[in-house]
């Protein structure tokens, strides 16, 4: 949601938010994303700021943590949890000290329309609530009184609206108007107007940083597909996307809130927020595994899940010979894993096959998204695996596409698995629309959905969490199959990669770009995300020397030339080496520029040119650890 304040007329500050579901501390949470700008007049001579945010409630809106931080114009940091009766705040910089104050339950960051709307309202009704002031480190209480509700104007059947005015220990009174679904519109406190507004609104006023979303592309030829408003810089890669939908009748008969997305129906249009989906795992299940008996039909052998076609149980045996080469796998998770290796770089992938069965996937060595998850069900239940099939939509590059992946059960949880991009947990964009019986059928045509030619979507924001823990291994073996677990830090990040930083090193991920910096701030690390088409050849090298040359102070060239990015040389780059003046300091930076799929990476390593060399055995280290 974007929204844009205020003061005295002017436009002073913007941003976006998203909400979303999530688990904190292993229950059920809202978490509520944003990112705000400040706006300078021209003439005016103070400098422009940015704040990242990440606030985490409760679903009833009750404090739980909340971080924050400053992108530029200053420096400062600021968190603050909140449990067993006190509230802890770590800050420095911008945000001052740290402290500690003891507060009541239930205490609330802020009174939130969601919060508003839950609690059983009628015109003249009075509330009070304690609100955490953070600026003045106290606790305050708040008196809102309902004064007016009315019917939509934008939608008459749609929710109502509601005028609330508020009260505070020594502060402005406000007035604010929210709808009954928990949608703040307005904000009003003497000058200070806080309003909703559209997209383009808030672009009118976007000059602080580049724009997030490349152009859009065109749906591949024969394709049946959806029109997405824009594109992300890669499409897998992200912990939350929001799109909405459009019109919301024709959705709405379609999509059900499951582990993948949560739909929020605002009558003409469909918000559907969709989430990472790497569930936890039992990492130590070993094989055979123990099925409950109402889970025993997912292991049956049926005519489109042949699990005991004696080519698919010898193709299953294959594909999950362990490690060693001489046995099977018994670790369940790492067998799971070997079977979406194997489909994804044995089987070919072409679309719209007219037979997707499983035994005839297997034997042309090609199929669709559907005869692949066919494929990997049937041998997952020859291996004594439970699995079953999925369908819906997924949000690719310019466009929403029908597609099918499978699920498998292991010790208590459903595991997703995509074996068309050889991934065990999934990224943000599933949709999904329905399962499968046991016997591997659907029941829903997508065919007969993508007829309504009124469909859209378009995207509104998209981001990733970056938890503090290390990520956990991405290779399992050497079948090149990332397998998702909690706890990932910058996994698969925005492009496809993950990597790890040295012990006090800190890292920032925005839509676009990577910062790392080390202890004493001296030395970092910024990958970015390159659009378009790239190729590592010298006519590139050549540009990118040129393209340096013009724009950085006394540009030297120390070295430049094409290398293997991986050890298996599968990866090509451009690498130069190079010293220049920034800001009266004289800096070195290596640099490279890796092609990958529809985009690029291009990862720079600074450093002050006179100690350069004491910060390249951390340069290495993060280098070793990337994975793609």
């Amino acid at each position: 949601m974007y929204y844009l304040i205020e003061r005295q007329g002017l436009v002073r500050e913007k941003g976006f938010f998203v909400r979303r579901p999530g688990d904190y501390q292993k229950t059920p949470c809202v978490i509520v994303e944003e990112e705000k700008t400040t706006i300078v007049p021209p003439g005016e001579q103070t400098a422009p700021r940015a704040f990242r945010s990440k606030t985490i409630t409760t679903p009833a809106g009750a404090a739980l943590y909340r971080e924050e931080e400053v992108l530029y114009g200053d420096v400062g940091r600021e968190t603050i949890t909140v449990s067993g009766g006190e509230a802890q705040i770590a800050a420095s910089g911008y945000f001052g000290a740290s402290g500690a104050l003891p507060v009541p339950p239930g205490v609330l960051f802020e009174v939130s329309a969601e919060w508003l709307a839950g609690q059983s309202l009628h015109v003249g009704k009075t509330l009070t609530a304690g609100v955490l002031d953070r600026e003045d480190r106290l606790v305050t209480i708040e008196s809102i009184t309902i004064v007016d509700k009315r019917e939509n104007a934008e939608s008459p059947s749609g929710p109502a609206v509601w005028t609330a005015e508020f009260l505070g220990d020594g502060k402005e009174p406000m007035r604010a108007l929210f709808t009954s679904d928990g949608r703040l519109l307005r904000l009003e406190s003497g000058d200070v107007v806080y309003q909703i507004a559209t997209r383009a609104e808030y672009e009118q006023e976007r000059r602080l940083s580049p724009a997030s979303f490349a152009a859009p592309e065109a749906p591949p030829p024969g394709m049946a597909a959806i029109p997405i408003g824009a594109v992300l810089p890669a499409w897998d890669n992200f912990a939350w996307l929001v799109l909405r939908a459009e019109p919301g009748e024709a959705w709405r008969g379609i999509l059900q809130t499951s582990e993948y997305v949560h739909i929020e129906d605002h009558g003409a249009m469909i918000n559907i927020v969709a989430v990472r989906n790497a569930p936890r795992v039992d990492a130590a299940a070993t094989l055979p595994l123990s099925t409950p008996p109402e889970l025993r039909p997912y292991l049956g052998s049926t005519g489109h899940l042949p699990s005991q076609s004696r080519a698919i149980i010898g193709a299953a045996r294959r594909a999950a010979i362990d490690e060693s080469g001489r046995g099977q796998e018994t670790n369940a998770l790492r067998a799971v894993s070997y079977l979406a290796g194997w489909i994804n770089q044995g089987i070919a992938f072409e679309p719209a096959q007219n037979d997707g069965s499983a035994v005839e996937t297997l034997r042309r060595r090609a199929g669709d998204s559907f005869g692949q998850a066919r494929l990997f069900a049937a041998m997952a239940r020859a291996l004594g695996i439970p699995s079953r099939l999925a369908q819906g939509f997924l949000a690719r590059p310019g466009q929403a596409v029908p597609h099918s992946w499978a699920e498998a059960w292991i010790n208590g949880g459903w595991i997703p698995v995509d074996v068309t991009v050889s991934r065990v947990g999934l990224p943000a964009g599933y949709v999904l629309v329905e399962r499968s019986t046991p016997d591997g059928s659907f029941g829903v045509s997508l065919t007969e959905f993508l007829q309504n030619r009124q469909l859209t979507l378009e995207l509104v924001s998209a981001g990733r969490e970056t938890p503090s823990r290390h990520p956990a291994e991405l290779v399992v073996g050497d079948r090149r199959t990332y397998a998702a677990t909690e706890g990932d830090w910058l996994a698969n990040l925005y492009w496809g990669f993950a990597l790890r930083l040295p012990p006090g090193w800190l890292g920032s991920a925005r839509l676009d770009s990577v910062e790392i910096s080390s202890p004493d701030r001296e030395a970092n690390i910024k990958c970015e995300a390159l659009y378009g088409e790239y190729r590592a050849g010298q006519p590139e090298l050549d540009g990118n020397i040129q393209m340096l040359g013009d724009n950085l102070e006394n540009f030297r060239l120390i070295d430049s030339r094409i290398v293997s990015f991986d050890a298996e040389g599968a990866t090509p780059a451009l690498f130069i080496d190079f010293a220049c003046d920034q800001g009266g300091q004289n800096l070195r930076c290596r640099q490279f520029v890796l092609p990958r799929r529809q985009r690029a990476f291009r990862i720079s390593f600074w450093a002050p040119s006179d100690n350069f060399g004491m910060y390249v055995p951390y340069f290495d280290s993060i280098l070793a650890s990337f994975e793609f």
